[in-house]
């Protein structure tokens, strides 16, 4: 039963067809992501209204299928405050590639969700922030360390996840974005 006063709809997690959900807080390199759609809090700024995972990744994705960036965060997080521009630098730089990336903001009140907004649009985020007010997509992925960032391949496999703000993780993530995303002059190439 929905808390009272909050929204219906805060999103769902999907289990992909055939495939039994993913334990709580399991994830792996290799395995499938658990799928999800979420309302986006800032769809003004970025033109969407929803994301659904099964749009961009997995074998029944639309195509052209995309590598997926995820951040998940909060506002009462000050790691992901200081991650957060970092992340969208990162997912400039690999737009044009097809990598498409999203906040996922994991506060659990109306009001944290209204102060994640707020820091989004005074951090001038670029990025899709999507609203998981119940928490069951962080439950999920596993997000009881902020910031967790995970990479998602176009086929739908996690190919890169780390928990908690560290420099070396920025560097880690980018070089999982460059397997996943080659330039257009790589793509090109025999």
């Amino acid at each position: 039963m929905p808390r009272r006063g909050a929204p219906r709809a805060r999103g769902r997690a999907d289990a992909p067809a055939g495939e039994p959900p993913a334990p709580p807080g399991k994830l792996a390199v290799g395995a499938p992501a658990p799928r999800f759609t979420l309302p986006v809090a800032n769809a003004d700024a970025v033109g969407l209204e929803a994301l659904s995972t099964r749009r961009y990744v997995g074998p029944a994705a639309k195509e052209p299928k995309r590598a997926l960036l995820l951040s998940f965060a909060a506002s009462h997080c000050a790691p992901c405050k200081k991650e957060l521009p970092q992340i969208d630098a990162l997912a400039r730089r690999y737009a044009d590639r097809g990598v498409l990336a999203a906040v996922v903001a994991v506060d659990d009140s109306d009001e944290g969700q209204a102060a994640m907004l707020r820091v989004a649009r005074e951090l001038g985020l670029g990025l899709p922030l999507l609203v998981d007010g119940y928490g069951i997509v962080g439950r999920r992925y596993g997000a009881e360390v902020l910031p967790l960032n995970v990479v998602v391949a176009a086929d739908g496999a996690v190919a890169w996840f780390a928990a908690g703000y560290a420099e070396e993780n920025l560097a880690a993530m980018a070089s999982a974005l460059e397997r996943l995303a080659p330039s257009r002059s790589e793509r090109r190439s025999p």
